[in-house]
């Protein structure tokens, strides 16, 4: 699903019937100092019904985004682990010179 740009975009989340886990597929979703909008998105998708959101906190590769969210389902979820502890495990899995740069996935909500 593709949201459009601006500020109307948290409010336009109130309206839709989400998922009970959301993953926002873009840097400063779930934080911005930049953009207040952003940090919204996160606490919009939390007010609509989602109890758990992952977001980015900062420009975050897409390589390694999609390296550790496919680690995080392929490798975690379906074994069934919680996703708070199947994101944090996929993390600890990646090399340590990465962990630095993927650092800023973050996971909003309840565990």
């Amino acid at each position: 699903m593709l949201l459009p740009d601006g500020p109307s975009s948290p409010a336009a989340l109130l309206c839709l019937g989400l998922p009970p886990v959301v993953v926002l597929g873009c840097c400063w979703s779930a934080k911005s100092t930049e953009r207040a909008d952003t940090t919204a998105a996160a606490l919009s998708c939390l007010a609509a019904g989602a109890s758990q959101v992952v977001g980015g906190l900062w420009a975050i590769d897409d390589e390694l985004a999609g390296r550790l969210l496919a680690d995080t389902y392929d490798r975690h979820l379906r074994r069934g682990v919680p996703l708070p502890q199947a994101l944090r495990q996929a993390h600890l899995a990646l090399p340590p010179d990465l962990r630095p740069r993927a650092a800023g996935l973050a996971f909003i909500g309840r565990g």
